[in-house]
């Protein structure tokens, strides 16, 4: 039951998330993605300090192993010993609208 509440209060936070990222920062919305219930950011080159900014205003904290940003959306988790997104799947932000995903993830959810 509270990993329930958990998964669902993880889903409203990413939404509002995605929303406030598409309405505030459109021209970035290529370098986010969804694997699971976290929120990604990746970008060949080191972002801007503004960019950087964002991200650390918006509780994305930076992972040094996968070199990348990330925002856990409120799921606390053990370190991750394999990829994530070999598990989830990546959906891009573009492919979110209202709550659902209008395609399926790169990858097949194993």
């Amino acid at each position: 039951m509270e990993t329930e509440i958990n998964t669902q209060k993880a889903v409203e936070t990413a939404l509002q998330m995605i929303t406030k990222i598409k309405a505030e920062k459109p021209e970035l919305t290529d370098n986010f993605y969804l694997v699971g219930n976290w929120i990604w950011f990746e970008s060949e080159e080191r972002p801007s300090d503004e960019v950087i900014a964002f991200l650390k205003a918006n509780g994305f904290k930076w992972n040094k192993v996968r070199n990348l940003w990330q925002n856990s959306c409120g799921i606390l988790s053990r370190k991750s010993t394999g990829d994530p997104r070999n598990y989830y799947g990546v959906i891009g932000l573009d492919k979110v609208r209202l709550g659902f995903v209008t395609e399926p993830p790169l990858e097949a959810i194993k």
